[in-house]
Formats: C-alpha cells, structure tokens, sequence
C-alpha cells in the first residue's frame, strides 16, 4: 500500500501538512505522495520531513476522526497499533524514528496538544513550558495531560508581568514550586525578593484600575482577614498580599487586563507534607499545631474548608504550617471547593461549618500513617465517611506506639467532627 491509495480525506491532512512544513508545491507533493527517494532528493524533502510530515498528518487523522491515522501510518509503511492512540500511532510515544537519535519530547507535545484541540499553540507559552516544565514535558501520557500544562502554563507571568513583579515588588520569580502536579499545586511558582530571600508566589486575579473592590477575589479577601493580627506561634503559613499595576500599554499573552493585581506572597518551605517521607511519630507534633492553626481559622469566622498534606507545609525544624486559603469561605456560606476524598460525604454548595475542617485534618493524619492504604481504609463513593474514620482510628489505637495518636484524633478531631470511637 502507497500512499497514492489514501482516501481523498487522508490525502487532504498529507497535503495540510505539507503547506505547513513549506512543502506546499505539486512537484513535492507528487515526490512525497511517491515515497521514492530519488523523487523526494529531487524535489528537496528529507526523509526527516518525511516523518515529520507523516507525524502531523496522522495526528490530525486521530484526532479529527477523518479517515485513520492507521490508515495513513499503514500507507507510508509506519507500524501502528490502535487507531485512537494517538502515541503510538504518530510515533510520538517514542519520539523520532530509528536512527533519529534522541527523542522529540517538543514535537511530542506539539503533537498530544493538537489531538487535544489545541493546533496553534502560544509560541511565549511554549517557550515558557520548556523553560519551567522541561522534566514534565517529557512524560505527559497523554492529550489530556498535555492539555493541562498548556493551561497551567498559561497562567505563569509572562516577560512584561515579571518586569511589573520586579520593578514594582522587587520580586523575581522563575518556574513552578512543584513541576510534578502530583506533589502540590501548579500554582505556586517559585520567586526571590531584591535581599535574596526564597519566596512562593501565587497570581490571583485582578479588577479594573477605576474598580472600587480589591483584587485577588475571595483568596486574597480570607488571607487578608487571616492574617490580620495573628500572632508568630499560630502555625498558619504567613502570607502577605501585595498588589502591582499592569497600565493600559500592557500586553499580556494570558489575557492579564489592565488594572490592580494581587499577589500571594509567602515563604518558601522545605517541602510539602505530601512530599515528605513517612514519619508516623511526627503525626502527634503536627497535628496538634493544626489543630492551633485551625482554631484560629475559626475564630476568624472562616473556614477551610480543604485541609489535606499538600496544603500542610513542613519547615526546616519539622515544623507543620496550614497554607493555602483558595478554598476558604465565610462560616455559613456555601462550599466552593474542597477535596472530596477528605471530606465526610459532598459538600459543594452546602453551608460550611467548623465540623468539615476537623473531620479533613483528622482523615489527613490518618492518612499519614497509612500512607499506602489510606484510600482502601477510608474512602467510599469518592468521600470519607465517619464510620470508616471511626473503624480507622479504632485500628491506630491497637497499633503498636499509636495509642496516644488515636487518643488525639478520637477526643480533638472526631469530637469536634461530630463523631467519636469508643476506645478502650
């Protein structure tokens, strides 16, 4: 088979692709649509065009649905397994063809973000990806995740913002605190003050320069209240908001309009606590400074509301910090967004209440001695109900060394939860 034997449709991505490449000629067409290499060194296409080519077309096929992209890879001789996958169908799963050398995790990429509908990328988003996620760039399984580092990555601060952060802020930042979204939110991205001091900074979002409101929206609002008077020995992380201004001469490649922004600024731990080895017999320590964290949330009026290890920074000294208050509502208002695992059963749009917080931290420690089989023990329906947090705080309490940890999560946590074991 040839690939003169494709559908007209096929024919028309191979050609699409062609123009793209500047091979657009019907000379060059009929040398590529030939394979022969005498024709193809004629008419000045490489074999590296070729594949490249055939890549681009078949990645269209997949996504597209029109005609196969096994179709097409069968035509011009290339092996492929399933139709609908996309890797192995283009190649990309293993980058260039033998003898190509190394792999090419950029053209990869380009290919996975075109299956998922996005076909002409930001250059200054794509430079910013291989800049700040090269590791993550490398081992994206698929459309869908490279989909979603397209979008993270839109969010980072392009040049112009960055110049604003330092002229205004003196602060530089670089690329994300944790490239591998597994370990803690895209968000954060890591930065340093004019003194050289680490910092995390997070962008939240801005109002119109003749705006009335502060920026940041409710992030910013509950951070602000939080942080109002609270003294260095509650373990809330310190964040501050600062604010810049993008004036009516900036361009931005994220859509960042005009006006005041705000910005979280906060210090940089050694690591989150989802990030940490296990360490069962720092449990106690730390959740009794969450609990001390926590409390001081309430008295604010204000609720958690998503209370998990990624949300639980650890410092030099060990020391557990509660942070991130994107989920942080007024107590009595309605959920906007929790992590669902760690809560006792649905809970967006219900009013927020103190009992959520403490039913989160408490499936948090739990979690944290039972680092491998926490699901299986708790979760159910996609939640953590009462009666599985009961059954494991039952079990930590005939555990070797965990009696006085099951103590404090029963009497503390649970109690407060509206729940409690029956310990002996």
């Amino acid at each position: 088979m040839g690939l003169e034997d494709l559908e007209d449709e096929e024919k028309k991505l191979c050609y699409d692709a062609l123009d793209k490449e500047g091979f657009g000629a019907r000379t060059k067409r009929r040398a590529f649509l030939s394979l022969e290499d005498a024709e193809l060194r004629d008419a000045g296409i490489s074999r590296a065009s070729v594949r490249k080519v055939l890549r681009l077309a078949m990645a269209s096929a997949a996504g597209l649905g029109v005609g196969s992209a096994a179709g097409v890879g069968a035509a011009a001789g290339v092996g492929t397994t399933r139709a609908g996958d996309a890797g192995a169908a283009t190649g990309l799963g293993v980058g260039s063809a033998p003898g190509d050398g190394l792999p090419s995790y950029y053209q990869r990429f380009l290919g996975l973000l075109s299956l998922g509908n996005i076909t002409k990328p930001n250059p200054a988003v794509l430079a910013a990806i291989t800049r700040r996620c090269a590791a993550r760039l490398m081992v994206l399984p698929d459309c869908d995740a490279a989909v979603d580092l397209y979008r993270e990555a839109q969010l980072f601060p392009g040049p112009s913002t960055e110049g604003h952060l330092l002229t205004q802020l003196g602060l530089t930042v670089n690329g994300p605190l944790f490239p591998n979204p597994a370990d803690g939110p895209a968000s954060l991205l890591v930065g340093a003050t004019n003194d050289g001091s680490p910092v995390v900074v997070k962008l939240l979002g801005g109002v119109g320069a003749a705006g009335a409101q502060q920026p940041g929206g409710a992030e910013a609002e509950a951070c602000r209240a939080l942080m109002e008077s609270k003294p260095a020995a509650v373990p809330l992380v310190p964040a501050r908001i600062v604010t810049f201004e993008l004036g009516n001469d900036h361009v931005s490649i994220v859509g960042r309009a005009p006006g005041l922004h705000a910005v979280i600024c906060m210090p940089r731990y050694v690591s989150s606590l989802a990030s940490m080895v296990q360490l069962p017999a720092a449990v106690l320590a730390g959740g009794r400074r969450m609990v001390a964290a926590l409390e001081w949330i309430h008295d604010k009026t204000y609720i958690h509301m998503d209370v998990k290890a990624d949300n639980i920074f650890v410092d030099p000294k060990g020391r557990w910090w509660l942070g991130d208050f994107g989920s942080a509502v007024r107590k009595g208002s309605p959920v906007t967004s929790t992590t669902t695992w760690f809560a006792p059963r649905k809970l967006l749009g219900l009013p927020a209440e103190p009992q959520y917080d403490w039913h989160m931290l408490a499936v948090a420690l739990v979690a944290e001695c039972n680092r491998k089989s926490w699901k299986e023990l708790l979760v159910e329906d996609g939640c953590s109900p009462a009666k599985n947090l009961i059954a494991a705080v039952k079990e930590l309490h005939g555990r070797d060394g965990c009696a006085e940890l099951a103590r404090f999560l029963n009497d503390e946590l649970l109690t407060r939860a509206g729940c409690s074991a029956a310990l002996p």
